[in-house]
């Protein structure tokens, strides 16, 4: 290819890129998960690890993706679990647990392919106006300045759609952490009560241990072979 060529080249590829991108959809495509959660690597016994989400729906995140759980010990800790009100207190730390899911991997995950859009709108046209400025300048013919001015016209109405879904999509987080942050309170108060109610011996901890209870009430709410 001449070194004339290129230039010609470039632009051509350049318009096709913005022409396909144009094409492509004008919205998330990252549909809020059908199924519940399941239970993850990290909803150890110990619940060591606070800055991790115990529910997930990633399938590398499973915790039992490779071996299943151990279906009788759990049933019996559900039934050491029937007195009292521990079942109400499990619940309400699930549903904190799953409200931190739906903010990790939902509301964040989409907020973050939003931004990712806008910042390639704005990219393509920063591009497409020094693409018209330079046409202009050269005295480029009138059917490519036309067809420059209306790219950069959509592409800057991309922009101010991608704007407006990073807008609502922050909304969302907002609203999630609200939600995240009222539940907190219930939860923690929760597991304080199940801590009070159940301090394991050394030779009893594998079946009261209060993360232990956790993960076995986690699991029972996604497998219906759990029962007590």
């Amino acid at each position: 290819m001449s070194a004339s060529s290129q230039p010609d080249a470039f632009a051509e590829a350049w318009k096709r890129s913005v022409s396909h991108k144009l094409d492509a959809g004008t919205g998330l495509d990252i549909p809020h998960p059908r199924k519940p959660p399941g239970v993850s690597i990290f909803a150890t016994h110990e619940l060591a690890h606070a800055n991790k989400t115990y529910l997930t729906w990633k399938p590398e995140h499973m915790l039992w993706r490779v071996s299943g759980p151990d279906l009788p010990k759990m049933q019996q800790t559900l039934i050491d679990l029937m007195p009292e009100d521990n079942f109400e207190q499990l619940e309400k730390v699930y549903q904190y647990l799953y409200a931190v899911a739906e903010l990790e991997e939902y509301h964040k995950v989409r907020l973050a392919e939003a931004i990712t859009q806008l910042e390639e709108w704005k990219h393509v046209a920063k591009d497409a106006r020094a693409r018209l400025d330079a046409l202009k300048i050269t005295g480029g013919d009138y059917v490519a300045v036309a067809w420059h001015d209306a790219i950069l016209d959509k592409v800057q109405g991309r922009v101010i759609l991608w704007a407006d879904i990073v807008a609502q999509e922050q909304k969302g987080v907002r609203r999630q952490e609200s939600k995240v942050d009222k539940l907190e309170a219930s939860a923690s108060e929760a597991m304080d009560l199940l801590k009070q109610r159940r301090e394991p011996t050394l030779e009893q901890r594998s079946s009261t241990d209060v993360g232990w209870c956790v993960t076995v009430y986690l699991t029972a709410r996604e497998n219906a072979e759990i029962k007590c």
